[in-house]
Order: C-alpha cells, then sequence, then structure tokens
C-alpha cells in the first residue's frame, strides 16, 4: 500500500534544511480500510544532508580544490588570450589572488550562488612595425581575470569538477603605448588584454557585486605581490 505523501519543501534545497512529510487524509482513511491498521504518525520531519555546497568563502577551498581551480583558469585563460593576441605578444601569468563571492541570502531566485574570481598577474612583450617600416616594442604588466559561476564540492569537501564548466574569460582591453626600436622616440598604440591596477580590476569584476555577495579573498603563495 502506498501513502500519497505531501512535502513541504522540493526545490531549492540547502544542506540543514528542514522538510516536514505529511500524509494525506484520504489515504489514511483508504489504508485503514483496506488493512485495519493506522499510521502511528501522520507528519515527520527530515534534516536535508549529503548534497553538494557552493562555496560561501576562501577558507572552505581545500589546497587540493585550489590547485585544480587554478590550473583551470590558467588553461581558460592562456587559450584566450592566445585567440586573441597576435603570435608576436610574449606573455607570462601569475595567479595572484583569488576572491570568493557567495549570496548574501537565498531568497530571490538568484541562478547564480558564488562567483570565484581568479586574478592574473600579466607580464608581456609585444613588438610590431607599422606600416612605414618602423619597428616597435612594448612592454606591458596588466591584471587579467577568469570567473566561475556556482563552484561547489561534494560531501566529502572535494571539488565537484563538473563545477568548472561555467566560466568567464574577461575581455576588456587597454590601449598601451609601444617605443619605436630605433630610439627616436616615437610611439604607437597597440591593445592587450586586462587592468592597468588592482583596483580597476576589483572595480569592474569584484564590487559591482557587493550589494548581494559577501566577498571574501586570497593572496596566492606564488603573486609578486
Amino acid at each position: 500500500w502506498n501513502y500519497a505523501l505531501n512535502l513541504d519543501k522540493t526545490t531549492g534545497l540547502k544542506n540543514g534544511d528542514v522538510v516536514t512529510v505529511s500524509i494525506d487524509e484520504y489515504t489514511i482513511d483508504e489504508y485503514i480500510r483496506s488493512c485495519g491498521k493506522a499510521p502511528m504518525e501522520k507528519t515527520k520531519q527530515y534534516t536535508v544532508e549529503g548534497l553538494d555546497e557552493y562555496y560561501k568563502n576562501v577558507n572552505e577551498i581545500s589546497d587540493e580544490a585550489l590547485e585544480r581551480l587554478l590550473a583551470e583558469a590558467m588553461d581558460v585563460a592562456k587559450a584566450n588570450l592566445s585567440s586573441n593576441y597576435d603570435p608576436a605578444t610574449v606573455y607570462n601569468l601569475e595567479a595572484m589572488e583569488l576572491y570568493v563571492l557567495s549570496e548574501k541570502t537565498s531568497e530571490g531566485g538568484r541562478k547564480t550562488h558564488n562567483k570565484i574570481v581568479v586574478c592574473f598577474d600579466q607580464n608581456g612583450t609585444y613588438k610590431f612595425t607599422d606600416w612605414g617600416g618602423t619597428a616597435y616594442t612594448g612592454t606591458f604588466r596588466l591584471y587579467y581575470g577568469i570567473c566561475f559561476d556556482n563552484v561547489s564540492f561534494d560531501k566529502d569537501g572535494k571539488l565537484v569538477e563538473s563545477s568548472l564548466r561555467d566560466y568567464k574569460a574577461d575581455n576588456n582591453w587597454v590601449t598601451l603605448k609601444a617605443n619605436s626600436d630605433d630610439g627616436k622616440g616615437r610611439t604607437s598604440d597597440y591593445r592587450a588584454l586586462g587592468y592597468a591596477t588592482v583596483n580597476e580590476f576589483i572595480a569592474k569584476l569584484v564590487d559591482p557585486y557587493r550589494a548581494d555577495y559577501s566577498v571574501t579573498s586570497k593572496v596566492l603563495e606564488n603573486s609578486n605581490e
């Protein structure tokens, strides 16, 4: 015999939520008539556990998870920069800082529960020749970002690999000046991806979300800062 059960919550569940399960009255009457017995309880509460959870702050990210996260961010960053840069651009990337943005409340039906932003220190050199045959060299240091949405960990505290699939490589272009190689003091414009300062990086990729998200950050050990 099957009871008709009602659950007071069926969506948006997270670990620690309490779900109340109740039996429809008409089902109880049918059960008594058929079996001559009645359930001992009409309602029962269960605590949700074992679900994947979204990272809420940098301290929740284990060393193993951080290593995997940064490796994925580096792969995404290199792929995006290589596809946008001229082959003559030589650059080096180093993960500098990590930001975890976690929604302050689950109310409001947000689809993005957290954001993890990786800030890369990008040093590069770009050599080119203008239409008149003058060679130029530009060197730059910019701050470049990769953002992952809805990154989670399982009940054992391990990073959920599939949660790294939702990412965005920032495509903010900066116009820079290159100096002529002939020493005559001529300059020419060229462009590169990133932000000129860390403050500009934060202002564009972190600050706009502070109203709805709490922010924690971590300077990475290999940072040049």
